[in-house]
């Protein structure tokens, strides 16, 4: 039996425990016994008390002890960073396009490390970038082959070939459509904005990662590409039993 019936089965059992006990209550004072009254009603009621307890415990054991894969977690936080920041992003009528690859492996990153990340760069783009810019982020993945560090490790035909996910986030905005100077524009060379990509590129660095900034001088318009590698562990978690 499939969970979802199984849980549907649980949940119509536990139903119709409710509907005995207040079919109960109100068998009470129709009795002529009352001690035989009584004793029903208790009996009735610690039954259904013992049975919703097992099915509550058996419903807590499926929960902690089922499987959650992670899976879509970079395409996911990069949905999350756009909207996090949506208001700011509708205030500069920014546009979000997203060039996601389907099925993205998994980074050796923590999720918060890469949510902090992409929120940085999400945040460091708009405060960059006049009104009516672009942001188009974009993922993939491929294969890198490192050199071996020896002749030795050579020579034992092992595959050291790594899949690499790659994060891009290209700005583009135009002073020209809007009649300003850019000198009126902050510049990514201002201490805070430069900040924000050291503290970024500090952490991808941690994480083994690069970080590759370019951008113009003379045009509010750049990209950041990030690589990490993938997760080679099959990495699982469980999910919360109130959830």
């Amino acid at each position: 039996m499939d969970s979802p019936l199984l849980l549907d089965v649980i949940h119509s059992t536990k139903s119709m425990l409710y509907d005995i006990r207040d079919l109960s209550r109100l068998t009470r004072k129709k009795f002529v016994d009352k001690y035989f009254e009584e004793f029903f009603y208790t009996q009735i009621s610690g039954i259904i008390e013992q049975i919703d307890l097992l099915l509550d415990g058996f419903l807590n054991y499926m929960k902690s002890t089922a499987v959650v894969t992670r899976k879509d977690t970079v395409n996911n936080l990069i949905g999350k960073a756009v909207e996090n920041n949506q208001h700011k992003l509708q205030e500069k009528k920014i546009r979000v396009f997203k060039r996601l690859e389907k099925e993205l492996p998994e980074t050796v990153v923590p999720d918060e490390h890469m949510a902090f990340i992409l929120d940085s760069i999400v945040r460091y783009a708009i405060v960059l970038m006049p009104s009516g810019g672009d942001i188009i982020f974009s993922t993939k993945s491929s294969f890198v082959t490192p050199k071996p560090a020896s002749e030795t490790a050579m020579s034992t035909g092992e595959d050291y070939s790594r899949k690499i996910v790659e994060i891009s986030a290209a700005y583009k905005g135009s002073y020209e459509q809007h009649g300003m100077e850019v000198t009126s524009w902050p510049r990514e060379g201002e201490a805070s904005l430069s900040l924000v990509l050291r503290l970024v590129s500090f952490l991808v660095s941690e994480h083994n990662g690069t970080m590759e900034h370019e951008s113009d001088e003379t045009k509010p318009r750049g990209q950041i590409v990030l690589r990490f590698l993938s997760e080679r562990r099959h990495e699982v978690h469980y999910q919360p039993i109130d959830s």
